[in-house]
């Protein structure tokens, strides 16, 4: 009786292992950080940000639809989140309150580019608005129209600025 005990204890164990494993590698998981630089999207310029953010020291953290076919994601100075940049709930779990820095890059060939990006621009407005510090944020559009609205349209919130850059 005891050995059929102790079996279903550590197969039970194992299999929450295997499960926060899982988790974690899918972006399933979320993590308290800190100081972090937050890239939404998975676009061709993914490589080299990653890349810029390892060499500075800081960590990383890449939420797409779908992981990244990247080498440096799942490494420890960059980590992957399962999420929509323009779904509030997914983008409040990456806490970009606490964020250094924020890079809103979008993914390949997807519709509505442009939509979605300033939908996570309106979102992390809002979201930041309670943050201690400044937070540099590089925004990308791809239609010259729209970075045209954004830099006519863009106004100074009060309090703590997400301070936002556009980038083509």
């Amino acid at each position: 009786m005891k050995n059929e005990f102790d079996r279903i204890i550590i197969g039970g164990g194992a299999a929450g292992l295997f499960a926060a494993g899982w988790a974690a590698q899918n972006g399933e998981r979320r993590y308290r950080l800190s100081g972090h630089v937050l890239v939404f999207g998975s676009g061709r310029r993914l490589s080299s940000i990653v890349r810029a953010i390892n060499e500075s020291g800081r960590t990383a953290v890449v939420m797409a639809s779908a992981k990244p076919d990247l080498d440096l994601v799942g490494t420890p100075g960059c980590i992957f989140y399962r999420g929509r940049r323009d779904v509030e709930a997914d983008v409040l779990s990456a806490r970009p309150e606490r964020a250094q820095a924020i890079y809103i890059i979008g993914e390949e060939g997807e519709p509505s580019h442009d939509d979605r990006s300033l939908a996570c621009l309106d979102i992390l407005g809002r979201a930041t608005a309670r943050a201690d510090h400044d937070i540099h944020c590089y925004l990308t559009l791809r239609d010259y129209t729209s970075t045209e609205v954004f830099q006519y349209l863009k106004t100074r919130p009060e309090g703590r600025l997400l301070l936002v850059d556009t980038v083509n």
